[in-house]
């Protein structure tokens, strides 16, 4: 399972989600949205993307991306 390791980038799933709700372009916080749901949940992203729109590769694309 992919996880997030947050204290890398010295932030917490809440610095996350505060970017998730006031990033300025709305791809750009559905991203955060989807790794801070990460984070919480404790669920893979396969979970994660039986919820949402996207496919699992998209979200494993953007954790790669964010770390």
């Amino acid at each position: 399972m992919l996880k997030l390791d947050l204290t890398k980038w010295n932030q917490t799933s809440e610095d996350l989600r505060g970017e998730a709700l006031t990033a300025a372009h709305a791809c750009t916080r559905e991203r955060f949205l989807a790794l801070y749901e990460l984070t919480q949940q404790g669920h893979g992203v396969t979970a994660i993307a039986r919820g949402t729109t996207h496919h699992a590769q998209t979200l494993m694309r953007w954790v790669h991306w964010y770390r």
